[in-house]
C-alpha cells in the first residue's frame, strides 16, 4: 500500500498495463476522484469476433487445414447486438470458392447461433459432454462457450487500453508529466499522491493490473528531468494550439465551435499543472504561463472572428 510519508516532494510512477477487468478499474478511478476517465465498454463486435477465435483455437476450427474467416453482418440494432459469418476460402489457380459455414450473433449479453452449429462439419457426433457431466448438442455448447468469452471481452480491457486510459488519467489529472517518451515512468506532485494512492489500492494483490512507485525529493537527482519534463509538454500544447490557428489562417477559415473548446481546456489543463509545480517544486514557469495566455488570447480572437463572419 502507498504511503505519503516521506513523499513530500513526489513520487516517480509506473504500472505493468495489462488486460484489466473494466468494472474494477472503473470503481478505482472513481475512487479517485477520475471519473472522467473511465473507459467505455469495449464494442460488441470487437469482443464477439474475439470470441469467434477464441473459439477456432480451442476447438481447432479449420477445415482441410483452411483457416476460417469472419464477416461481419448487418442487425437490427448495431448499437447492442452484432453478428459475424464464418467463411471458408478455398483459393485455387482457377477460382476461389467461399463456403459459408455457421452465422452466428449476439443478443444482449448472450451470443446465439443463427445458422448451423461452429461444431458441425468437424466432429462425428451432434452431441457435446460438457464439463461438468452434462450432454447437450453442439449448437447449444457452442452458444454455452461463446456467450462467456464474449461476455469476458465485454467486461475486459485490452492492456493498450489501460495503459492510455493511466497515462490521461496521471498527466492530465493528476499534475503528472511523463519522463521518458516511452512514458514508462511519470513524475507525480506530491498534491496527487494520496489520489494515486486510492487509485492503486484495488489492485495491490492483482495478477493483471501492476502499479510501482518510489519516492522523490528535490535533494535526489532528477530534478532537472522533471521541471524540463514539463516544459516539454505545456511547449508542446501550446505549439498544436497555435498551429492550429496558423493552418485555420492561411486557409482563411475558422476553427470549429467544439475545436475551439477541446483546445481551451487543453490549455487550461497545462495552466493548472504549471501553478501546481510552482507551489510544489518552487520552479519559474512564467515565460510559459505568459505563452499560454497568449494563446489563449489567439483562441478567444478566433472566436469573435467566427461571430461576425
Amino acid at each position: 500500500m502507498l504511503t505519503t510519508t516521506g513523499a513530500r516532494d513526489g513520487l516517480i510512477v509506473f504500472w505493468d498495463a495489462a488486460e484489466t477487468n473494466r468494472a474494477t478499474l472503473a470503481a478505482a478511478l472513481t475512487a479517485a476522484g477520475l471519473r472522467d476517465c473511465v473507459p467505455v465498454q469495449e464494442r460488441p463486435h470487437i469482443a464477439l469476433r474475439q470470441a469467434l477465435l477464441d473459439c477456432g483455437d480451442q476447438f481447432g476450427m479449420r477445415v482441410h487445414g483452411k483457416p476460417i474467416e469472419y464477416k461481419q453482418t448487418v442487425v437490427d440494432d448495431p448499437e447492442r447486438n452484432c453478428g459475424f459469418e464464418a467463411i471458408r476460402i478455398i483459393r485455387s489457380a482457377k477460382e476461389n470458392r467461399y463456403d459459408r459455414l455457421y452465422t452466428v450473433e449476439t443478443n444482449g449479453t448472450n451470443v446465439v447461433v443463427v445458422r448451423n452449429s461452429p461444431f458441425v462439419g468437424w466432429t462425428s457426433s451432434h452431441q457435446w459432454t460438457t464439463p461438468d457431466g452434462h450432454v447437450v448438442s453442439y449448437t447449444a455448447a457452442a452458444e454455452a462457450y461463446l456467450t462467456e468469452r464474449y461476455r469476458h471481452y465485454l467486461d475486459r480491457l485490452p492492456g493498450s487500453t489501460v495503459g492510455a486510459v493511466l497515462k490521461r488519467a496521471v498527466t492530465r489529472h493528476l499534475h503528472g508529466v511523463s519522463l521518458s517518451r516511452s512514458g514508462k515512468a511519470y513524475y507525480l506532485p506530491a498534491s496527487s499522491v494520496g489520489q494515486y494512492e486510492t487509485l492503486a489500492m484495488p489492485f495491490r494483490h492483482s495478477d493483471d493490473l501492476r502499479f510501482g512507485w518510489f519516492r522523490w525529493q528535490r535533494e535526489d537527482r532528477g530534478f532537472e528531468q522533471i521541471v524540463n519534463a514539463l516544459r516539454d509538454e505545456v511547449t508542446e500544447v501550446i505549439s498544436v494550439v497555435q498551429q492550429d490557428l496558423q493552418h485555420c489562417h492561411d486557409a482563411n477559415r475558422r476553427l470549429r465551435a467544439d475545436a475551439r473548446q477541446n483546445r481551451m481546456i487543453d490549455l487550461d489543463a497545462a495552466h493548472a499543472k504549471l501553478l501546481a509545480y510552482e507551489l510544489a517544486l518552487n520552479v519559474s514557469v512564467d515565460e510559459l504561463k505568459a505563452g499560454i495566455e497568449h494563446t489563449q488570447g489567439l483562441l478567444a480572437m478566433n472566436a469573435l472572428l467566427s461571430v461576425s463572419a
